[in-house]
């Protein structure tokens, strides 16, 4: 038989067998006795003396008639597998064992068998006890106190509950329960949670749909005076009820002991949210969770977790294979070192799955295994492992199969809520698995202590072995195996199986979408070190020091002329006299030879940095494990050629295993090291999430927590040394002061072992976080202010913890933006402020129903600030303004719907002017189509020396026009262009004819107004377009004024739609031409919106033309998109929703000038969805 199917028998064997359990009869001795094959009794051994023979290597027979000539042996086990016989003086309780026979005395059964109506279940679930069950369950809930640490919850901060829960009788099957009727987790010991969706011991329903903390009174052990905290985490009231719980034979009782209601709690302070969500192209999948509250949408190298309600970012994770877990209240992924749980409500990790990770009871429990090393445990991932004593109270137990075995595979599974208690059976190993409580943590010491142990810590109902995977509901799985369960051949016949038949089943929202040739999505940014510091030396002028790489040896070590006093060979290192090398393993050896210290390794790596004053070391104790793993600890710096200075130093290096061969980890040894400067070591650790700073000249080391520190590439120091800049991979980073002149630290001492040393953590402040992605900088201090590059502002957004929403940031702008944050703090001149207030802008949900040319709108205010109106958007451009003052905080109307409208979108304002985000609602494609004006104008040649001419800024915008005329490319009713014949064109033209198509322009007309040419600024910051006679000394007069314009475009009642391409062959860097940026933020009004600016590149990048495309790239483009609009509409109709254009335009460009031009865009109040073109 092959390995794969034995394994598939096993498997389906504890899933789906039963106990073989069998009587024997026959002539001889075994006739009198009741015989149980695969079974052992435990306990009450007799010592055989079998007519002076062995105990071993005798027939089941032998032993049979043994026991029946011995009159204090009652029974016996017989294993077959060594041939042993064990008599017995009494009969304990059975656990399953293969290859064991056990026989009872027929003539002594009824004497010596457990009295399975004492030992194995509550006297007090018997009908003929109800009566006094129940007042037993009222004397203790009389006795039972509750009490609320905190009156008022904070959102995320845990909450603390005490309760005196008096002794009970024995085995009262009793339950103290706490429900919740809003999103918690928890912390804290003594207890177990139940989800929402399940049942309780015995079945139970009570407060199902909530989630509950469930106390068994009746454990031994527990104590009788407990608490825990609830973690609260969202901000809707929270009512919560306790109440005692008690099961008898006649009917459940329950008697409530309290009835809280939390209302709103306080919000925690708001995150800073860096969302660009147009930067990642199509989702290569996108899977909506069971509850529907959530959906994932998948790209090559992360994932992103929204809402289903608002379209707001719950997460976004850097990891693969994402799966909603079977009630979707939690997400598994795959990261670089293994399967995490996220919590789909607010986005935090709070803990690992395995490679084979299984579900069990509505989501309450999780069972993960690492599926090759033979070690898995069971937690509860509604429970927070707490950090003030970093106690992983939600890990129920650990269990171990063989070394190369799935506990999948091998071990059998039973959570037994009435006995309370966790019950695994390890089939490889008859002593493996046994019986762990949930709530208190007794546990027995194999599987044939586990009935006993149920018995004494609960006894409730009658305890058995599992067979088989007893699980309280069909257990599900996210992952499997290899992480990869499409590919058959990875898996075992068992693992198969379950991938077949127990896999949760995602839900696709959506058709993954064909691939996109115009479109580069990729997350990982290879070159993001150097830009960051290039941006940040330009705009900023800090200049960071030069560090150098140390040359790697993976064995420093040479032989010496000693052994030790086994005769072992000893080794040495040149520089290291007071210490000879053992390589064994890392054992602990307290040996010396010659006066010298032996200090076992396996090898001794160094990294040496060389410069023209001196030479430095770092010299590293390595350890392998096994055949393919192992770490280094890095322990010690010496200085200088010969004797030197060495002193011993513990530098934060990752504890993980990294991959290991014959020459030890070839220097990625999961960490990095430069020197700076002559006399800073500098040591970053992705694994241990750690940067290290030591000052070769005074000695001490600095220790940092790093920001975002699994994706941490590079730390660079300053050329002052005042500042530590960390950059991840990501694109966030960290600006850390250095407190060189706060004397932080502590000097290291010379240690006697390489085994011993350390250096105290020291918490430096970080300034500044931030996050640079597509050439915009955004930063923000700990204390909440912010300050951003003109894009990156459009990027920004503020979230609170404990709601679904995430609001534009441009709104709390004037309040709490500080420009030029970033060089303040670089410098340390910032000067503190009070941490910044935010206030909560209003929280609605709308619902949406059109009828005819009505669209009927209702909007609730679920919290926030009070809503004082309703403004409503028609494809962007705001219609309506409507009052919101009912007190129930309800609004239900109508409104009429435009011709040619598609999206509706209504937000709330409140008395301060903060917005709620956005609701949308899709109406459909109007047969009523809209009409357009195009007004189009390029300029290629001027006739002033100072401003160079361009070849393609007449053809560009020719050929938009041309495109645009095409019945074919547009959704339009009609198009009028509007012709400009350069260099006739004179500003005040220009300005009439906008004034002019603006004022004929209804609400079903939109305006569309391309530029290629010239932005030009002058003397005093005035913006400029510039026109082929304008004159840089004289823009006033010879140029149209960009302010003019904006006025002239918002007055059209219309939608505007504005493309321009101002910035060429390297005019940003002088000051006369301005940028795409700098003429977007004058066109951007304030009046009904309706204004999008798409802009070819941004303010420090060029724009390109190329020939082979007959024009500029940001042009072919725009024609690209538009030819390709009955593929690109994210609805099924030929309109191009803004944000599918604006994302194919960008990836376009940016793909085909590496990232070179970045085209960008920016809304005036253009609030929600809306299509175009």
């Amino acid at each position: 038989m092959t390995g794969a199917c034995r394994v598939f028998i096993v498997i389906f064997y504890f899933m789906f067998g039963a106990a073989a359990v069998y009587s024997q009869t026959s002539d001889g001795p075994l006739q009198h006795f009741d015989l149980t094959n695969d079974t052992d009794y435990l306990g009450g051994d007799i010592k055989a003396n079998l007519d002076g023979t062995s105990s071993r290597d005798l027939s089941v027979s032998d032993c049979a008639s043994y026991c029946y000539a011995t009159s204090q042996c009652v029974g016996f086990t017989y294993n077959e597998n060594v041939h042993v016989c064990l008599p017995k003086g009494a009969i304990g309780l059975g656990r399953p064992f293969r290859g064991a026979i056990s026989g009872v005395r027929r003539d002594l059964a009824s004497a010596i068998l457990p009295d399975q109506s004492k030992n194995d279940f509550s006297s007090f679930l018997l009908k003929s006890r109800c009566d006094e069950n129940r007042a037993a369950v009222k004397d203790f809930a009389n006795a039972a106190k509750v009490i609320f640490a905190d009156t008022v919850l904070t959102i995320k901060q845990p909450a603390s509950i005490q309760y005196v829960a008096p002794a009970t009788p024995d085995r009262l099957p009793v339950f103290l329960v706490f429900s919740f009727d809003q999103p918690v987790r928890f912390r804290g010991a003594g207890f177990y949670v139940l989800s929402p969706q399940a049942a309780g011991a015995f079945g139970t329903k009570f407060e199902l749909g909530k989630t509950r903390v469930v106390i068994p009174l009746y454990a031994k052990g527990r104590s009788e005076h407990g608490d825990f905290s609830f973690v609260p985490l969202t901000l809707a009231p929270l009512q919560i009820k306790v109440s005692v719980l008690g099961q008898n034979g006649c009917k459940e009782q329950t008697i409530a002991i309290d009835n809280r209601r939390f209302e709103t709690p306080t919000p925690s302070p708001p995150k800073i949210f860096v969302y660009d969500q147009y930067s990642a192209g199509n989702p290569s999948a996108s899977f909506q969770s069971p509850a529907g509250d959530r959906y994932i949408d998948v790209y090559p190298s992360f994932f992103r977790i929204k809402s289903t309600r608002t379209g707001a970012l719950i997460a976004e994770v850097a990891a693969s294979k994402p799966n909603f877990s079977p009630t979707g209240r939690f997400v598994t992924a795959v990261f670089e070192d293994g399967v995490h749980i996220i919590d789909a409500v607010d986005g935090a990790g709070v803990g690992y799955g395995g490679q084979n990770t299984g579900w069990d009871l509505g989501d309450s429990f999780v069972v993960a295994d690492s599926a090759v090393w033979g070690s898995g445990q069971i937690s509860q991932p509604l429970v927070e492992s707490d950090p003030s004593n970093k106690v992983d109270n939600h890990i129920i137990a650990v269990g171990w199969s063989c070394h190369a075995c799935s506990i999948v595979d091998t071990v059998a599974y039973k959570l037994d809520l009435e006995n309370n208690y966790l019950i695994s059976v390890e089939q490889e190993n008859q002593d493996g698995g046994g019986a762990v409580s949930l709530t208190t943590g007794s546990h027995s010491k194999s599987q044939m202590d586990a009935i006993q142990a149920i018995h004494v810590g609960a006894g409730i109902v009658p305890a058995t072995l599992p067979k088989r995977w007893e699980t309280r509901s069909p257990l599900q799985f996210t992952n499997l195996s290899a992480l990869d369960y499409d590919n058959s051949e990875s898996l075992s016949a068992s693992q198969a199986y379950i991938a077949k038949h127990f896999m949760v089943t995602a839900i696709v929202r959506s058709p993954s979408p064909d691939a996109d040739p115009m479109v580069s999505v990729s997350k990982i940014d290879s070159g993001i070190v150097g830009r960051l510091i290039a941006r940040i030396g330009h705009q900023y002028g800090v200049k960071f020091a030069i560090g150098v790489e140390p040359e790697y040896t993976a064995d420093a070590l040479k032989l010496s002329d000693f052994r030790d006093q086994h005769g072992d060979q000893l080794y040495q290192h040149p520089f290291l006299d007071r210490y000879l090398f053992l390589k064994d393993g890392c054992t602990d050896s307290k040996e010396q030879v010659s006066g010298r210290e032996i200090v076992s390794v396996d090898n001794l790596s160094e990294w040496k940095f060389s410069s023209p004053s001196q030479t430095i070391r770092l010299l590293g104790i390595a350890c392998q494990y096994g055949t393919s793993g192992g770490s280094t600890t890095v322990e010690a710096i010496q200085y200088g050629e010969g004797s030197g200075t060495v002193r011993f130093v513990k530098f934060d290096i990752p504890s993980e295993e990294y991959e290991y061969g014959p020459g030890g980890c070839n220097g990625d040894c999961g960490f990095s090291a430069q020197l700076v400067d002559d006399r800073f070591v500098v040591m970053l650790s992705p694994g241990s999430a750690k940067i290290d700073l030591y000052d070769l000249a005074d000695g001490k080391l600095r220790r940092f927590l790093a920001y975002h520190g699994k994706q941490m590439v590079k730390v660079l120091l300053t050329q002052d040394h005042s500042r530590l800049l960390q950059v991840n991979s990501d694109g966030t980073f960290a600006l850390y002061a250095t407190n060189f002149d706060q004397n932080e630290g502590q000097d290291i001492q010379t240690r006697s072992s390489l085994s011993i040393g350390g250096a105290e953590e020291v918490s430096a402040s970080i300034k500044l976080l931030g996050h640079f992605d597509n050439d915009e900088l955004v930063v923000w201090s700990p204390d909440g202010y912010f300050d951003s590059t003109y894009e990156g502002l459009q990027q920004i957004f503020l979230k609170f913890d404990g709601m679904d929403d995430q609001f534009t940031f441009d709104q709390f702008s004037s309040s709490f933006r500080k420009m030029g944050l970033f060089e303040h703090e670089m410098t340390g001149q910032g000067v503190p402020d009070p941490p910044a207030q935010y206030r909560i802008p209003p929280i609605i949900t709308m619902k949406a129903s059109s009828e005819d040319r009505d669209i009927k709108l209702t909007v609730d205010q679920l919290g926030g600030g009070k809503a004082k109106e309703i403004w409503v958007y028609q494809d962007g451009k705001r219609t309506d303004r409507l009052p919101f003052g009912d007190s129930n905080q309800h609004w239900s109307g109508s409104i009429r719907r435009g011709d040619g409208v598609s999206w509706i979108a209504a937000v709330a304002v409140d008395e301060n002017g903060l917005t709620s985000t956005p609701q949308n609602y899709y109406a459909g494609q109007d047969t009523r189509k809209r009409d357009a004006i195009v007004l189009a104008l390029g300029v290629n040649k001027y006739s002033d020396p100072n401003l160079p001419s361009l070849q393609f800024g007449e053809g560009d915008a020719s050929r938009f026009s041309q495109a645009l005329s095409s019945g074919d490319a547009t959704n339009y009713r009609s198009v009028q262009i509007v012709k400009f014949d350069e260099p006739e064109v004179s500003g005040a033209s220009l300005i009439a004819k906008v004034r002019q198509i603006s004022g004929a322009a209804n609400l079903q007309t939109d305006l569309i107004f391309y530029f290629s040419g010239h932005g030009l600024t002058d003397e005093n910051g005035r913006l400029y377009l510039g026109l082929s006679d304008s004159r840089a000394d004289d823009l006033s007069h010879t140029a149209v004024s960009w302010t003019d314009i904006a006025a002239a475009i918002e007055s059209s009642k219309g939608r505007s739609l504005i493309l321009l391409d101002t910035c060429h062959s390297g005019e940003a860097a002088q000051s006369l031409f301005s940028t795409n940026d700098s003429v977007a933020d004058t066109l951007l009004g304030s009046g009904d919106g309706g204004v999008t600016i798409l802009a070819a590149s941004k303010g420090r990048e060029n724009s390109f033309e190329a020939a082979d495309e007959g024009g500029g790239l940001f042009t072919t483009a725009l024609l690209k998109a538009l030819g390709g609009r009955s593929k690109m509409g994210t609805q099924k109709d030929a309109m191009l929703e803004i944000s599918e254009f604006y994302r194919k335009v960008k990836g376009y460009v940016t793909t085909r000038t590496d990232g070179r031009q970045t085209p960008w865009l920016a809304t005036s109040r253009a609030v929600g969805e809306f299509s175009i073109l």
